[in-house]
């Protein structure tokens, strides 16, 4: 796990809870899909008025025709070898409903297979829900 993250206070009209929820639920995703020796990097940081964290993993990628569909309910993606993953295959569609109810954004910012993938949360900051 490497870890990159700004060493200035961020300020958010969030619930802890909810958003410890959206992080773990991103880095146990990450680590679940990276094989032993892979990497998991949680950036974060604020760019605009906007919270960006980034959870970033050399992992086993998510194939094109899943891209589409990864935040709905149910959906996974197999292991290289055919295998269902474990896990029910809500994370991702409560990560995204979550992230909703706090003003932001969920997206797959890139995934390759057999290279890993990038997920990031925008969530916004009090400063732009001032503005």
């Amino acid at each position: 796990l490497v870890l990159d993250i700004t060493d200035q206070p961020v300020w958010l009209d969030a619930d802890y809870a909810r958003i410890v929820q959206i992080a773990s639920n991103l880095l146990n995703n990450a680590a679940k899909y990276t094989p032993a020796g892979g990497e998991v990097r949680l950036t974060a940081r604020v760019v605009d008025g906007w919270a960006e964290i980034e959870v970033a993993d050399t992992g086993i990628g998510i194939p094109a025709d899943m891209q589409a569909r990864i935040f709905d309910l149910f959906a996974q993606v197999k292991k290289p070898n055919g295998d269902q993953q474990d896990g029910l295959g809500i994370g991702l569609a409560l990560v995204r409903q979550l992230v909703a109810l706090h003003g932001g954004a969920l997206s797959l910012k890139r995934s390759v297979p057999g290279e890993g993938s990038i997920f990031q949360v925008r969530l916004p900051t009090v400063e732009a829900l001032v503005a």
